[in-house]
């Protein structure tokens, strides 16, 4: 059975109880809101306990109705079963009894029929004539035994629904989503032995009633003693109690489900509450801020003062700016550009979290080994800064060594470098291998803060609506969190040992808001619910400080535990079946941006390029256009678009277009999946395949870029 409750207001009360008038608004139907109860644990030997007392409370009625004098022995007998079967009962469903107190309790208990039904026994059946009647005014507790209840009238259909100790239901009328007694039918049947509480307009209707009077002057009385209610007037009070719900909550126990609380004014005026709900945390990452995975684009401006060279022999310098082996590029070769060549070359690199950038200057040899005329390192915290970094760089030429000694020459100043690092935007894909997604974790029934005796709250959710809410999830911005708040619930808090009753006033939002405006305290209010929600915001951040803090204390053991069991990953290879699989599906974009030095540093004449570019293994093959009259550093911004389906390399074949003869192989370029499949943004270097080997060797550098999109599950 789906049937929550939170109050027995069960009826409304509009008949007159010994002399005291209910109020026509007070004890309404809503109090019953349906919704999942879980599984109850019926109290052992609580039907024995009942019986027993049924026994003697008929004993005690027979000997009254004689005018006999109860012994004291029997009284104290029958009041100590009184208050086991309403322990049993607070137990069995402890959201409804949460409106009586226990001396309620036991009068309702004194006062109801109590039927005890055998098997197969129909507690009521209508017959199809008058099953749309109006409903009867009883309801029915189950205390032991289980009922199957008939929506339509046993005799017309054999459709029923099974209720356990702990339901409730009634006799005709039909639910609707907002009945407080879901279970209604035109019949209802014992499956087993059956004890029901008979709960009449009567017995309850009085209890609830009962001792209103007096107790709307002392909560009026605790009410005037609070700020906001101090220049009312007492009457005034009582009068705006006399529409209000008393409710007495044992510790550890929640007050209402969440739906009804925030169309609710509440005051607490006895022991401790709590405002609980459920938490989840998620780190922000913000890819504007993070240098991680992101483009920094590379300005080689000059060279100043290079070492070497003579008046017969001027320097050809070039310069290879790398972050890694793989991360690289070369720009053109200055030939005869002596001591201070002017590059004026722009590059683009990803940079991924290498500790520095390095810068080496050569002197091309066209019959020898390239000279070193001077190198740097530039350390990552110089250029990570949102700035970047401009400026001269110190080069420094590698000191020589020599056969007959164990020490090499010291390093000296080779001139400087003129350079200029920005940053660009991230990749727009996500790493199969480095990506982490943002941590984030859930803490149920989380208490968000303490609500202490005489004060009062939801206030702030009537008036400032959903900005409320909206504000107190804004508290973790500043720790870096987004927050998120579910599944709210007020609790009683247990303070120590001994178990206590909180007890609580509920004011319905529309009571709340006419009070208001009676008394003319709508400005005075919204000041104090905009005050108490920047409270609140402070001490919700407190809360979740100290949760994240006590996360980070766990994963740091975890990663401690986890370290002394695993190997060091830099001894670990790259398992390429799994990358492969990861990223089946996906779309490969290979884009030729530039080539440098095509054809080699020797290079005369005016070129016809056009590209080729395949995934071996595949017929895929894309051509582009022909590049006429271009020089030996061709801008080419070509793109080639793939489906991805496991394969292990790409080439890129650079051919010369000739109109007499056949094309010529100017290079090709070879990236494995080792290289591009985080992407790669850099320079290749082109190689004339070994067939030219009169040609063989280096023939420039490529510029490329490879990104991912479309990666299944990204």
């Amino acid at each position: 059975m789906n049937n929550t409750v939170s109050l027995p207001d069960l009826y409304t009360t509009t008949q007159r109880f010994f002399g005291i008038e209910p109020r026509s608004h007070f004890a309404t139907m809503q109090g019953l809101r349906p919704g999942p109860r879980g599984s109850i644990e019926v109290p052992k030997g609580l039907y024995q306990t009942f019986c027993v007392y049924m026994r003697n409370r008929q004993m005690v009625w027979d000997e009254q109705a004689q005018k006999q004098r109860i012994p004291a022995r029997t009284a104290r007998l029958l009041h100590g079963l009184e208050t086991e079967c309403a322990a049993g009962l607070r137990q069995l469903n402890p959201y409804l009894f949460q409106r009586f107190d226990d001396k309620q309790l036991l009068k309702i208990l004194r006062s109801v029929p109590i039927g005890n039904y055998a098997k197969d026994t129909w507690i009521f059946s209508r017959d199809p004539k008058v099953e749309d009647d109006p409903p009867a005014p009883e309801y029915y507790f189950i205390v032991h035994g289980e009922v199957d209840v008939y929506e339509r009238s046993p005799k017309v259909s054999v459709d029923c629904v099974t209720l356990r100790p702990g339901d409730i239901f009634a006799e005709g009328g039909f639910p609707t989503a907002t009945s407080a007694v879901r279970n209604r039918g035109a019949g209802a049947q014992a499956k087993g032995t059956v004890l029901v509480i008979v709960m009449s307009k009567m017995a309850v209707g009085q209890s609830c009633q009962d001792d209103r009077l007096i107790a709307d002057k002392k909560y009026a009385n605790i009410l005037q003693k609070m700020q906001a209610f101090q220049e009312i007037k007492i009457h005034k009070l009582e009068k705006w109690l006399e529409l209000a719900q008393i409710f007495h909550v044992p510790a550890g126990q929640e007050l209402l489900s969440w739906p009804q609380v925030e169309d609710s004014f509440l005051i607490f005026t006895a022991n401790t509450m709590q405002w609980c709900a459920d938490i989840h945390l998620v780190e922000m990452q913000n890819p504007d801020k993070e240098v991680s995975r992101r483009k920094i684009h590379i300005f080689a401006e000059a060279a100043i003062g290079l070492q070497g060279g003579s008046i017969f022999d001027k320097l050809d310098p070039y310069l290879i700016v790398r972050l890694s082996p793989q991360k690289r590029f070369q720009t053109a070769t200055m030939n005869n550009a002596g001591k201070d060549p002017y590059f004026n070359h722009h590059g683009v690199l990803v940079y991924d979290q290498e500790p520095a950038m390095e810068v080496i200057v050569y002197d091309y040899n066209e019959y020898g080994t390239h000279e070193i005329l001077g190198q740097a390192t530039i350390p990552a915290s110089e250029f990570t800064t949102p700035a970047g970094f401009e400026g001269e760089v110190q080069l420094f030429k590698p000191g020589k060594t020599s056969i007959w000694s164990t020490k090499s020459g010291e390093a000296t100043p080779a001139g400087v470098l003129l350079l200029q690092i920005t940053w660009g935007a991230p990749l727009g894909f996500r790493s199969v291998t480095k990506h982490k997604e943002p941590r984030q974790r859930s803490f149920p029934k989380v208490a968000l803060l303490d609500l202490q005796q005489k004060t009062y709250f939801g206030h702030e959710a009537i008036i400032l609506g959903g900005t409320f809410f909206d504000n107190l999830q804004r508290a973790t911005a500043s720790l870096g969190f987004t927050l998120s708040l579910s599944n709210f619930h007020i609790r009683a808090k247990q303070e120590d040992p001994q178990m206590t009753k909180s007890t609580v006033i509920r004011i319905p939002r529309q009571v709340f808001e006419a009070f208001l405006i009676r008394v003319n305290k709508q400005k005075d209010f919204l000041t104090e619910a905009v005050n108490s929600s920047l409270e609140k915001q402070v001490k919700l951040r407190e809360t979740c400080h100290k949760l994240i803090l006590k996360w980070d204390e766990e994963e740091r053991r975890r990663q401690a535990q986890m370290s002394m069991r695993q190997k060091d990953p830099s001894t670990q290879g790259l398992d390429v079946n799994v990358i492969r699989s990861k990223l089946r599906g996906a779309i490969l974009t290979v884009r030729v941006v530039s080539a440098v030095g095509l054809g080699g540093p020797k290079q005369e004449g005016k070129l016809d390029p056009y590209l080729i570019i395949k995934v071996v293994g595949t017929n895929a093959v894309v051509q582009s256009a022909v590049y006429e009259d271009a020089s030996s550093s061709p801008q080419f911004d070509f793109e080639a678009r793939f489906r991805y389906n496991g394969e292990t390399v790409v080439d890129v074949t650079i051919m010369d277009k000739d109109r007499f003869s056949k094309d010529e192989v100017l290079g090709t370029c070879s990236l494995t999946i080792e290289q591009f499949h985080d992407g790669f943004v850099g320079a290749m270097d082109i190689r004339r395949p070994a067939s030219l080997s009169k040609n063989a060797g280096s023939a420039g550098t490529l510029m490329l870029e490879i990104e991912w999109s479309d990666i299944p599950g990204a």
